[in-house]
């Protein structure tokens, strides 16, 4: 019987930590650093495929994520799943969504469940936000980071507008708002005026045929633009 699971890590360091915890609960995981040694592995329940597609560029990335995909199928993997940063690091062109891409075409475009976070090592999410030992990621020592410094994407909340990071009350407040619009918005074209940050907007925009947003603060504008652009 062949390896139940397949894992490709981003990183070294991630390979090894991941697969001392499986080894720890009992569970045989080997690590390989090289695609061609999977073929002389011992048969174990789990098989761990170490990489640097972290941090190299997006279309190295996806060819060594292919090459890593192929190379755990030829070892009998039942399964194969993507291990990323749990503080989801990456470059800034993104090369962990490149490979959700290649997992979900493996399986006939399926969708593909991303989760960051790990709890044993206070890393969390909370409504959407992820938090690094109680703080928000862009607010911890992440932020500094020398290789993926994770600022703040939102724009800062002054009290003059909402913004979706808000952990407080005034979110249920505001997105509740934009929820009850959206059933009056479904093929129709909307004027979103003092659209702020844009979220509303951009939830308005899964209905309607087209959304024009407004806003007085041309900050809030280009950070809309830049943010929701694809919706």
């Amino acid at each position: 019987m062949g390896p139940a699971l397949g894992i490709i890590a981003d990183d070294f360091t991630g390979a090894v930590m991941v697969a001392s915890f499986l080894e720890t609960a009992g569970i045989a995981c080997p690590v390989v650093f090289d695609p061609e040694a999977l073929d002389e592995t011992e048969t174990a329940p789990v098989l761990m495929a170490g990489s640097r597609t972290r941090l190299i560029p997006v279309d190295a990335a996806r060819a060594e994520t292919a090459r890593l995909i192929r190379a755990l199928e030829r070892a009998g993997c039942a399964r194969v799943v993507y291990k990323g940063c749990a503080t989801f690091d990456s470059t800034a062109e993104g090369n962990i969504g490149t490979a959700a891409e290649l997992l979900a075409e493996r399986d006939a475009g399926h969708p593909v469940l991303l989760s960051a976070g790990f709890p044993a090592f206070n890393c969390t999410v909370h409504q959407g936000h992820l938090f690094y030992r109680g703080r928000l990621v862009s607010d911890s020592i992440k932020r500094h980071d020398p290789l993926t410094p994770m600022s703040d994407p939102a724009l800062e909340f002054t009290g003059e507008r909402f913004t979706p990071e808000c952990v407080r009350e005034i979110w249920y407040e505001h997105w509740h708002r934009y929820a009850f619009a959206l059933r009056f918005a479904r093929g129709k074209r909307v004027l979103d005026a003092a659209c702020g940050e844009g979220y509303g907007s951009a939830l308005l925009a899964s209905r309607a045929q087209r959304v024009l947003g407004l806003d007085v603060s041309p900050q809030a504008v280009d950070h809309a633009r830049a943010r929701y652009s694809g919706t």
